[in-house]
């Protein structure tokens, strides 16, 4: 990835103020497109990770194996 610079002056970067219902917050980015995926990522991000089910554990798997009529 490119960084932006200017050779006499070095790097640059642009800071971006979003302001999203209640929210509001400043990203700072060195162009237009790295702040739209940046905010874009945001966006779609999950509030929270997803719970996945818990799997019974090996004696109680062996238990309910063991119940099974033969």
């Amino acid at each position: 990835m490119r960084t932006a610079t200017i050779p006499i002056m070095g790097p640059f970067f642009f800071n971006y103020s979003v302001f999203f219902g209640a929210e509001t917050f400043t990203v700072t980015e060195p162009n237009d497109m790295v702040f739209l995926d940046y905010f874009f990522r945001r966006v779609l991000a999950a509030d929270e990770p997803p719970t996945l089910p818990r799997r019974p554990g090996l004696i109680r798997r062996f238990f309910r194996w063991m119940a099974k009529p033969v």
